[in-house]
């Protein structure tokens, strides 16, 4: 993803770090801890974040890696 609604979507987070940590980036495909490639809020847990794909789609699998 190159925002939270492009290119298609819609991710929303319980909080950001900042401009450069915002929740698409846990979806834009960069297994980075940098700027550009993770979500990161700066804040204790617990938080959230969501992907609305917009319509019912059959997901496969689901990875989640903390770093």
């Amino acid at each position: 993803m190159t925002s939270a609604t492009t290119p298609s979507g819609l991710v929303e987070q319980s909080s950001i770090y900042g401009t450069a940590y915002e929740g698409y980036r846990a979806f834009d495909k960069k297994l980075t801890v940098h700027a550009n490639g993770s979500w990161h809020t700066g804040a204790r847990t617990p938080q959230w974040i969501s992907y609305d794909t917009g319509t019912p789609r059959k997901v496969d699998r689901v990875t989640i890696t903390r770093v």
